[in-house]
């Protein structure tokens, strides 16, 4: 799956209306809000940058200081 950052402009705001549209019709029948959605959907996000950001880091090796 391609990362949010990847996405264009017009791609992101597809993605956030069909978000919306989901969170819009399923939340409402378990109870919560459209905030308590995008809380969700913006853990996941952070989740997948972190992985990324890990195994970034994991690829640097310590150099020698100057």
């Amino acid at each position: 799956m391609a990362s949010i950052q990847t996405l264009s402009d017009s791609d992101r705001r597809v993605l956030a209306r069909w978000a919306l549209s989901c969170a819009e019709r399923v939340l409402p029948r378990l109870g919560r809000t459209e905030v308590f959605w995008m809380y969700l959907q913006s853990n996941y996000e952070l989740g997948l940058e972190r992985r990324v950001l890990r195994a970034k880091i994991a690829t640097i090796r310590p150099g020698r200081s100057a």
